[in-house]
């Protein structure tokens, strides 16, 4: 248990580092609107709290 705890810690002090995270959304057509956007496959994606929490900022790409 020991060393699953030192994983996260150490995880979470990588993700924290960064300034920004890029998420690029491949299947987001521009041109179809907001509606889009929220059904990307990247919204499904299983993410850990290290992720949503590090970064400070998070910027979004659309295919284009």
């Amino acid at each position: 248990m020991a060393e699953l705890s030192e994983a996260i810690n150490s995880m979470y002090e990588w993700y924290s580092k960064a300034a920004v995270c890029f998420a690029y959304l491949y299947d987001v057509d521009p041109g179809a609107g907001a509606k889009s956007f929220g059904e990307a496959e990247w919204f499904s994606r299983g993410w850990t709290l290290q992720e949503l929490i590090g970064p400070t900022s998070m910027d979004f790409y659309d295919q284009n």
